[in-house]
């Protein structure tokens, strides 16, 4: 037997994406620095790596290391804001535990597409970042945060009555 649950509206305006974009940006901006310190190239040369698909070579060099964190991390969290905006259009109003799990899974396919799909064609030095154990963890921080933003400041899931 198969069981139907209504559309109960979304979660979050999709107006709510923007600052949920932006922390969840930020929560992964943060996570992934620190891994890739500890793991990997370096935080400082994420952020190079994604402004370098911009500005080039250039973003490597030391004389354009303050430009390339500043291009980095804007690029960064436009991403992020499109990609939380995108998600606050549709989510459901769920439970905390259905919430999570959509937004795992969106994090989760946002990973497969930037690491498998758009790299190759963008930016293929990002893929050192990436396709990591690391990498994929700060994706899924990215949807841990969307969803815990969108339990704490979205619509609540409204009790339906057995009828």
């Amino acid at each position: 037997m198969s069981q139907h649950r209504p559309f109960l509206g979304l979660q979050l305006k999709p107006r709510q994406g923007i600052p949920a974009g932006i922390l969840a940006g930020l929560v992964m901006a943060v996570f992934m620095m620190v891994l890739a310190s500890l793991f990997g190239e370096g935080g400082i040369a994420w952020l190079q790596t994604i402004a370098a698909t911009f500005m080039g070579a250039a973003a490597y060099l030391p004389a354009s290391q303050t430009t390339a964190i500043v291009v980095g991390t804007s690029t960064h969290l436009l991403i992020c804001i499109g990609l939380g905006v995108l998600y606050a259009a549709s989510q459901d109003r769920l439970p905390w535990r259905e919430t999570l799990v959509v937004a795992l899974f969106y994090s989760f396919t946002i990973w497969v597409v930037a690491s498998f799909i758009l790299a190759d064609w963008i930016n293929p030095a990002i893929l050192v970042f990436n396709r990591t154990w690391w990498g994929f963890l700060a994706h899924l921080m990215f949807g841990t945060t969307l969803a815990i933003f969108a339990t704490r400041f979205g619509a609540p899931t409204p009790v339906l009555s057995p009828d």
